[in-house]
């Protein structure tokens, strides 16, 4: 397995893996990046010679198209697991599938229990850099929560919150 980070919520992911691991009586050996392309596909290069057999990735940006990793993925003779990143940019995935967190429905969830708190002004912060943002900043520009709760409403390309 290689991840990207062994903090933030990567360690519930590794923890997920190491028990499923552990259920099926494999090993797991984990390599992190520290969000380096480079040394993201040294470890991959690394695992994948000293013949396991299947790999979990976290690519440590938010697109595998057009890049090195994929080229070292798409290459691969096992069976080869995408970890939170979409593989929907890459038109040949070969041998490649794909699980991820439902970020989005993570922040409906979070909006509905705001709401059911009293809260009525809800902002959402992102760091820049973070491969999941913008997925969840355009998919939740006005989430289903809000919706419901009649706090947002469509204003031409925007969406004006009340």
């Amino acid at each position: 397995m290689v991840v990207p980070t062994s903090k933030y919520y990567f360690p519930g992911v590794i923890r997920g893996a190491e028990a499923a691991a552990s259920e099926l009586g494999v090993r797991l050996v984990l390599g992190v990046s520290n969000y380096s392309p480079a040394e993201e596909q040294r470890q991959i290069q690394r695992l994948l010679k000293s013949g396991v057999d299947g790999l979990l990735v976290t690519p440590s940006g938010e697109r595998l198209a057009g890049t090195p990793t994929l080229d070292l993925l798409a290459s691969a003779e096992v069976p080869i697991v995408v970890v939170e990143r979409s593989i929907g940019d890459v038109l040949d995935a070969g041998r490649l599938e794909s699980v991820q967190s439902d970020h989005v429905r993570g922040a409906e969830i979070a909006v509905a229990h705001l709401l059911s708190l009293g809260h009525r002004k809800i902002a959402l912060c992102t760091r820049k850099d973070s491969p999941t943002a913008s997925h969840i900043e355009r998919a939740t520009a006005c989430p289903r929560a809000m919706q419901a709760a009649g706090r947002c409403q469509p204003d031409g390309h925007h969406v004006r919150h009340q």
